[in-house]
C-alpha cells in the first residue's frame, strides 16, 4: 500500500455563532506528518500494534505531553460475507495500519500555556488512556474521534452521498497508549459498523485496487472554544489489488458498479448467476445433445408405423432436456459459497 502526505482536502468544523451548526471550511495543516502505511493480514483484528512493530525513535525535541507517534489501524474483514444478525467481531482480517509522526511545530505549540483548541482537545483525549484498551463506554470523550475517507476515483452510487463525510468512531473503536505516553493507537473494527457499510465493503473488495483514498483523522470540537478542528493526520493512499494479495478474493461476487442508477446489493449478485447460468453452461450439454438426435432418425424411420404412439418418444424426449439444467444448477455453487 503506497501513501503520501497531502494538503488537507477535508472540510472541518470552525467556530460560528450557532454552535449547533458550525461552519465548514478547509482544515488547517495537520498536527502530525504521515509516516507510512502497511497492510497486515491476521487471523483476528490486531490490537496494540505498538507492541508488535518497530516504531520510529523518539524525537530530539520535547514532546510536551503529546505522543510522538499515532497508529491508526482500520481492521477490515477479509472475504467475510456480512451477517444481518449476530455479526462476529473476530475472524480473518486485513489491518490497514497508518503511522503518523509528531511535527516539531505541533510539539512547540503544546508547551505550557497552549492556546490551540485542537491541541488542547488532543491532550484531553489522552488523559484517561493507558496500555489497557479502552472503549467509548469506558470514556465517552473517546467517541469524539472522527474518521474522514474520501475517494476521488468514484464510489458505488448508492453510497456517493457519504463520500468524504465524517464518521464518529464509537462502538467500533478501541483506544490505548504506551505507558510513557509516547504512542497513541486507535483501532477501528469495521465488523462493528452497520450492515450497509459492511455489505458495501464486501461487494467492492475486488475493486479496492481501483480507488485512491484520502484518509484523515481528527477529534470533534463541539463548542466555539474547541474550534476550529484540525486533522491529526491525513494521507492519500493507493491500495493494491486485493485479489493479488489474497487469491481467495477471486471467489467473491463482482463489485457493485459505480455508475449512477446501477447500484445493486450482494443479494443481486447471488441470484443473478442462477438466471444466466443455464445460458452460460448450456454449450457443454449442448455438445452432447446431438448424440441422442443423431440416433433419433432410427426411430424416426419407424415412427410413421405407430403414428398414435409417436407421442411416447416425445414424452421421453424432454428427459435429457430436464436433466441438462442439473449441471447448470450446480455451476453457481462455487460463486455463491465464495
Amino acid at each position: 500500500m503506497r501513501g503520501q502526505c497531502i494538503v488537507p482536502l477535508f472540510e472541518t468544523s470552525s467556530a460560528s455563532n450557532a454552535v449547533s451548526t458550525p461552519a465548514q471550511e478547509p482544515s488547517l495543516p495537520s498536527l502530525y506528518d504521515f509516516l507510512g502505511a502497511e497492510l497486515v493480514s491476521s487471523p483476528d483484528p490486531l490490537s496494540r500494534v505498538y507492541d508488535k512493530s518497530r516504531l520510529p525513535p523518539p524525537p530530539a525535541f520535547d514532546r510536551n505531553g503529546l505522543p510522538h507517534t499515532i497508529i491508526f489501524n482500520l481492521q477490515l474483514p477479509l472475504c467475510e460475507k456480512p451477517s444481518l444478525f449476530g455479526q462476529q467481531l473476530s475472524g480473518k482480517t486485513v489491518n490497514a495500519i497508518l503511522l503518523f509522526t509528531l511535527k516539531p511545530e505541533t510539539a512547540a505549540a503544546a508547551a505550557e500555556g497552549c492556546t490551540d483548541p485542537a491541541i488542547k482537545l488532543l491532550k484531553r483525549f489522552l488523559v484517561n488512556l493507558s496500555p489497557a484498551e479502552k472503549k467509548v463506554t469506558d470514556d465517552p470523550f473517546l467517541g469524539r474521534c472522527k474518521l474522514l475517507v474520501r475517494s476521488d476515483t468514484g464510489v458505488p452510487s448508492a453510497f456517493s452521498k457519504y463520500n468524504g463525510k465524517p464518521v464518529l468512531v464509537t462502538g467500533s473503536g478501541r483506544f490505548s497508549k504506551t505507558l510513557d505516553g509516547s504512542v497513541l493507537e486507535v483501532g477501528v473494527n469495521i465488523r462493528a459498523w452497520t450492515y450497509a457499510a459492511r455489505l458495501a465493503l464486501y461487494s467492492n473488495w475486488k475493486k479496492v485496487g481501483d480507488y485512491r483514498l484520502h484518509v484523515g483523522v481528527t477529534i470533534e470540537g463541539r463548542c466555539d472554544e474547541e474550534l476550529p478542528e484540525r486533522l491529526l493526520g491525513c494521507a492519500l493512499l493507493s491500495l493494491p489489488n486485493m485479489v493479488d494479495c489474497a487469491p481467495e478474493l477471486s471467489e467473491l461476487p463482482s463489485p457493485v458498479p459505480s455508475s449512477p442508477g446501477s447500484a445493486h446489493t450482494i443479494e443481486d449478485d447471488e441470484e443473478e448467476p442462477h438466471a444466466p447460468a443455464p445460458g452460460a453452461t448450456a454449450p457443454e450439454p449442448a455438445a452432447a445433445a446431438p448424440e441422442p438426435t443423431a440416433a433419433a432418425p432410427e426411430p424416426a424411420a419407424t415412427a410413421p408405423e405407430p403414428a398414435a404412439t409417436a407421442p411416447e418418444p416425445a414424452a421421453t424426449a424432454p428427459e435429457p432436456a430436464a436433466t441438462a439444467p442439473e449441471p447448470a444448477a450446480t455451476a453457481p455453487e462455487p460463486t455463491a459459497t465464495g
